[in-house]
């Protein structure tokens, strides 16, 4: 499948050139993409798997303008979902104008490569799929879980889900009650999803795993270690050159000043495993 992709798009054998993010919502993934579009090295694909964008490198347009790929998707074989997965990378690639072409993939689009045979706690095979291809993969994750469930909360609230540099959302008519156990069932989710794709791609040579919280020096400067992982990564020394000042600036600067219950949160995730993250999101300052 690889080899294919490689003598159609590559005569002289250069290796194919993609890099994937897989990552949850509300992680950093938009000013990840957009930092290293600076670079001049990638087309910034953006959620290809996103049922509301019909960009050209949408998964959904390139079914509905190739038939022969919508049947392939309808009759989910491992063979045919192989072969989906070759031709999708192919129509990306020929319309890319850069180096690489970079997919952003959400945790809860993973399953649009799954077959007909897949047990809900498999890994989906879209992962199997970039770790046989030898594809380079970002893992972005949030350590503090809490905070990522409440930044989805606040987001569908106030409309807002992304803020550009020097901007500040407005809060002031925000002030939220959060259902303590529907909390626990959100993060137990992101947990077990974190921790069934982190086991699949396990031993993957060429993976980076970041984390939110190391991303950032203050409200949005990039971390130094950053652009070395993924020069690293990539191989590429000119990444290491990306600009410290970042396009986009976190919404969320204080939790404790949203949330309403605060007390209420803090005794009901006290004998749980996620008790410091939420002590860390809405403790009062000592």
């Amino acid at each position: 499948m690889l080899e294919r992709l490689r003598s159609k798009l590559f005569g002289d054998g250069e290796p194919v050139r993609f890099l994937f993010l897989i990552a949850p919502q509300r992680s950093g993934t938009t000013v990840l993409r957009e930092t290293l579009a600076t670079s001049g090295l990638f087309d910034p694909y953006g959620e290809v798997f996103h049922p509301e964008k019909g960009d050209y490198y949408s998964f959904f347009h390139f079914l509905k303008t190739e038939p022969e790929c919508a049947q392939l998707y309808l009759f989910p074989t491992k063979e045919n979902k192989t072969e989906l997965f070759t031709r999708f990378l192919e129509y990306c690639h020929q319309r890319s104008t850069k180096r690489y072409v970079f997919i952003d993939v959400k945790q809860n689009s993973l399953h649009h490569f799954n077959t007909i045979w897949h047990s809900p706690s498999q890994p989906p095979f879209l992962l199997d799929l970039l770790v046989k291809g030898n594809h380079p993969i970002i893992r972005l994750v949030r350590a503090n879980l809490f905070k990522q469930a409440l930044s989805t909360i606040v987001a569908k609230e106030t409309g807002t889900w992304h803020l550009r540099a020097g901007e500040k959302l407005d809060t002031s008519g925000v002030s939220l009650r959060i259902d303590p156990a529907k909390m626990l069932r959100r993060m137990n989710a992101l947990q077990q999803d974190n921790e069934m794709i982190d086991r699949a791609l396990e031993g993957h040579k060429r993976l980076v795993k970041l984390f939110y919280e190391e991303m950032f020096v203050g409200n949005n400067l990039l971390a130094p270690n950053i652009p070395r992982k993924l020069a690293k990564l990539m191989k590429e020394a000119e990444l290491k050159n990306l600009p410290r000042q970042l396009p986009l600036a976190k919404s969320i600067t204080s939790e404790r000043d949203l949330v309403s219950n605060q007390r209420e949160l803090l005794r009901f995730f006290a004998d749980t495993p996620y008790d410091g993250m939420v002590r860390e999101a809405l403790a009062p300052a000592t």
